[in-house]
């Protein structure tokens, strides 16, 4: 467990440090986050001095100063099949429950037949009317944090035993 644990933390800091292969761009979805507030538009302009993004379709801009940037991230697009796709289970999973129930009470019936046409009549469409519910839904954004903005934080904490400790956060 000692070792296993310091490897962990190792593959976790390298994913996190290479997750942004390639430099931001104007035109990039960014999220900044400042003193707790979370921003987010498209990059319009990044130099050490000042961050520029635009909101709501260019109508407005903001300006940040990097210092009091605590975190950017990069919004890259999910897949709109995503949505499609947990629609269409969900959708399944209800015309799935819907026949069971119907089943349930099917004392003198034939299995296979009600089975058959409860996945006929139950299972496709909701499944379908799921997925294309799944398509209708907006498709968000996966957020990663850009490691050159990623900064550390240092606390000196008291412990109990008349001593301090030394927190590092990220």
């Amino acid at each position: 467990m000692r070792v296993i644990l310091p490897l962990l933390l190792v593959l976790i800091c390298q994913e996190t440090t290479t997750q942004l292969a390639r430099p931001l761009t104007p035109g990039d979805v960014v999220r900044v986050s400042v003193g707790g507030k979370k921003v987010s538009g498209v990059l319009e302009h990044l130099s050490p001095s000042r961050l520029i993004i635009s909101r709501r379709g260019g109508r407005s801009t903001l300006q940040f100063d990097p210092n009091t940037i605590s975190r950017l991230e990069l919004g890259t697009p999910r897949s709109p099949w995503r949505n499609v796709g947990i629609g269409m289970a969900v959708g399944a999973a209800a015309g799935v429950a819907t026949t069971l129930y119907i089943v349930r009470d099917c004392v003198d019936c034939m299995g296979g037949l009600v089975i058959y046409g409860g996945a006929t009549y139950f299972v496709l469409p909701l499944a379908l009317a799921g997925g294309l519910i799944g398509a209708l839904l907006p498709d968000g954004h996966r957020w990663r944090i850009v490691p050159a903005l990623a900064r550390p934080r240092t606390q000196l904490l008291p412990t109990k035993a008349a001593g301090l400790a030394l927190r590092v956060t990220f």
